[in-house]
């Protein structure tokens, strides 16, 4: 399958997930690997590339490595902690995906110090967690966040996210904007506020993630070369998605490892790239950490559920991409977000807004039922994502039905939103936000 075939063609197929295992395993050759990775749909191109990467690699010194990585936190030199992030880039050659998990084994221990130091022990109700890979090539609003919010009054979902590294405002900002923050003094206050309201937000800075002034700095530039090589396929194409699918780019480590190491122990978790390239690695961490829950990809470079596109190739054509991941099965779907009886419009109606605090009002417009159109289309098609991957999933492979799922999850979020249901929950947060003041 090509690179342009991904997103001609729509797909829906499921593996056992002890077969989609062998792809990762030593203990199966080359030609088994490569078998299973032709089972795998608009999946198929991607891993195939990804095993091409695995079979040459040359991997870093293990003490390297860990000395790179924490480098990444303790660095304030901008020259340094760039050289950090091009050696710890996946595919780079030297960083394959077990190298990817052995870093996340790392960062595990390191924030589970960290959390424990500041907040003692903990357990945590049982919750929902969602955090993207950010990087969206094209700016759209903040849709993780939103969907957090607007599923909460039938999930509870714990939200980590940052200020912005390259985006004109981070999740940190929304939920500051919108006046629902509050600052945890323990992980009690945070559970009584997940079991009270459905919501709650901690930042990555405030839980011992790297988070540098200096590291965003890089990272940014990390992100602008991804960008620049896309904008100069694109040139001689013509094709935006054509463009982000088929230009290899550099990999940015931390947004890989950050968002899908669970610190937090969800009963489900999601996450976005926005980038295919990601996918094999983020997989991989799933299934070594025995993460349930979901993956998405916007095929245009978002790392959301999109409802938009540039191409203007036809409602059929699949602009998404997700893969369902439950203990027993891998479920992969492309699909275009127009079977959700959701209208296809361009990307400017839905991106993100240069002023936080005009997103912010948009989204209780939203919330209160005032304001109709892409945007809300958009942030509900997204809940309806998230709330499909934090319910229980289908036991049986058979029963999975993604399509069906997400059409009646768009009508019942809808529903909370036309019964007002929405508005009086954003208030409720802000009460719980200034009583903890």
């Amino acid at each position: 399958m090509s690179d342009n075939d991904i997103y001609q063609i729509s797909h829906s197929l499921t593996l056992p997930v002890h077969k989609v295992a062998q792809v990762y395993s030593d203990e199966t050759s080359i030609s088994d690997k490569t078998i299973v990775v032709k089972e795998m749909g608009p999946l198929a191109t991607t891993m195939q590339k990804f095993l091409e990467n695995e079979a040459t690699l040359k991997p870093i010194d293990s003490a390297d490595m860990f000395t790179q990585f924490d480098c990444l936190a303790s660095s304030d030199s901008i020259p340094e902690i760039m050289r950090a992030m091009n050696s710890l880039s996946p595919g780079n050659g030297q960083i394959g995906y077990r190298q990817v998990i052995a870093l996340v084994h790392y960062l595990r221990r390191i924030v589970t110090t960290e959390i424990t130091k500041r907040f003692g022990d903990f357990i945590l109700p049982e919750h929902s967690h969602v955090f993207g890979s950010g990087g969206d090539f094209l700016k759209t609003l903040h849709a993780s966040t939103a969907a957090s919010i607007i599923c909460s009054p039938l999930v509870k979902t714990l939200k980590t996210g940052t200020i912005n590294v390259t985006s004109e405002h981070g999740s940190q900002h929304l939920v500051g904007a919108l006046n629902i923050t509050s600052p945890y003094q323990n992980m009690d206050e945070v559970t009584e506020i997940l079991e009270a309201t459905g919501f709650a937000f901690l930042g990555l800075g405030d839980l011992g993630f790297p988070y540098s002034s200096q590291l965003r700095a890089v990272r940014q530039e990390f992100w602008q070369v991804a960008n620049l090589k896309i904008q100069e396929t694109y040139k001689r194409t013509n094709n935006w998605r054509q463009a982000v699918n088929s230009t290899s780019i550099p990999i940015d480590v931390l947004k890989v490892v950050s968002p899908n190491s669970v610190i937090l122990n969800p009963s489900k978790h999601s996450t976005g790239v926005h980038h295919i390239s990601l996918i094999p690695y983020v997989l991989a961490i799933y299934i070594e950490l025995e993460i349930e829950g979901m993956i998405a990809y916007g095929f245009d470079g978002i790392d959301e559920l999109s409802t938009a596109s540039l191409t203007h190739s036809g409602d059929e054509k699949p602009n998404n991409l997700i893969i369902v991941v439950s203990k027993d099965y891998i479920h992969i779907e492309s699909f275009s977000s127009s079977t959700l009886n959701i209208p296809l419009v361009d990307y400017n109606e839905i991106r993100e807004e240069k002023s936080i605090e005009i997103e912010a009002k948009n989204l209780e417009k939203i919330l209160s039922g005032k304001l109709k159109g892409a945007k809300r289309d958009f942030l509900v098609a997204n809940a309806a994502l998230h709330l499909f991957a934090s319910e229980a999933l289908p036991q049986n492979a058979d029963d999975v039905d993604v399509m069906t799922v997400l059409s009646n999850n768009v009508n019942r979020i809808n529903n909370l939103i036309d019964n007002y249901e929405l508005l009086d929950k954003l208030n409720e947060l802000r009460n719980y936000a200034m009583l903890a003041q």
